[in-house]
């Protein structure tokens, strides 16, 4: 998951609350689907790359930069840089509360390093983050574990990630417990994740879309695509919090002005895609650790996704795109005006 600040937040921050994580992880089970044990190191490896070549092993260092670099601020930024080798994105299957296979329930989980190993299998990391989401009735659950202090060498092992709602009794011995490696639901919404999650369960950018799986012979994103706002009819778009403390984050909101070729195939949110996400992704924001390949034309403009297959020119971006995303700017900073139609997800 993804947080609106440059660093990420002390885990301890804020009341625990009563609602437990098993509390949760059974809310979570019934609503959208079980969820099995995992290793970290069952997902695909984020690559790090300098011109879109592979930084080789062993030549990682602190404060490197990287074509692609994640969005999320990392706890240890100041001291290690953005562009930390070997996390890791991966999913889980989706079945339904009953075990049964569900092409809606859909489950994504990345496993961050916050510090420069030189082992891309080392089972340490310092963040390990779940979102389940069932598109058909929009119920989304997240779960975030963090173990690390400002400057120190802390981590997980996370070879085996147990499930939220695993009992205790059910941990096999030595292995850690679900309420001792996930956050209480409550610090877990303290971070805030809805503010970067805006425009849905999971966020697309180039940092997590490198990691690919074929699909009719073409690579796809190993995470959940968007809705297709353009098929007849658009699939619909719900999205809502499940779980206690996540009742006190705002409902989400998205904008849709007519006749923009933006929102005409994804939803565009209120909270961090209007202050960074819009303009990371169109050249008019810089990320941090980015080198100067990265942020050079297309790949300065990775929306849509499409521009660099396409073979577009950048004035030719700007010719079909500019308007529209004119209007997201504006309707970003201007809350009131009805032409932007703030609206929530579908029910």
């Amino acid at each position: 998951m993804a947080i609106a600040n440059d660093s990420r937040p002390q885990p301890g921050v804020g009341a625990p609350g009563n609602y437990t994580i098993l509390q949760h992880g059974q809310q979570c089970a019934q609503e959208i689907g079980p969820v099995p044990a995992f290793s970290c190191l069952d997902g695909e490896v984020i690559p790090i790359t300098q011109g879109d070549i592979p930084v080789p092993d062993g030549q990682h260092a602190p404060n490197q930069r990287c074509d692609r670099p994640p969005l999320l601020g990392l706890g240890l930024s100041s001291t290690q840089g953005q562009c930390v080798p070997y996390s890791r994105v991966g999913t889980l299957p989706g079945r339904n509360a009953q075990g049964a296979p569900d092409p809606n329930i859909q489950w994504a989980f990345i496993c961050r390093r916050y510090m420069v190993r030189s082992n891309a299998n080392d089972p340490r990391f310092e963040d390990v983050a779940l979102i389940g989401h069932n598109k058909a009735t929009g119920a989304t659950c997240f779960f975030q574990a963090l173990k690390y202090q400002q400057g120190q060498d802390l981590a997980f092992d996370a070879t085996r990630v147990p499930p939220p709602a695993e009992p205790a009794a059910l941990t096999p011995a030595g292995k850690p417990k679900a309420a001792d490696f996930w956050l209480k639901p409550q610090q877990t919404a303290n971070i805030g994740c809805n503010r970067c999650h805006d425009s849905g369960a999971f966020i697309h950018t180039p940092h997590v879309d490198q990691v690919t799986r074929l699909v009719d012979g073409h690579p796809i994103p190993i995470v959940s695509a968007d809705p297709n706002l353009k098929a007849t009819p658009a699939e619909p778009s719900r999205y809502r919090f499940v779980g206690t403390p996540f009742q006190a984050w705002p409902e989400p909101v998205r904008m849709r002005p007519l006749g923009n070729v933006c929102t005409s195939c994804h939803n565009i949110g209120v909270y961090e895609t209007c202050s960074r996400f819009a303009k990371n992704s169109t050249g008019l924001q810089r990320p941090n650790g980015i080198t100067d390949y990265g942020w050079s034309w297309p790949r300065s403009h990775w929306m849509p996704p499409d521009t660099e297959v396409a073979g577009m020119t950048q004035a030719q971006w700007d010719q079909v795109y500019q308007t529209s995303l004119n209007k997201i700017v504006q309707c970003c900073g201007n809350v009131g005006d009805a032409s932007c139609r703030r609206k929530p997800f579908d029910p």
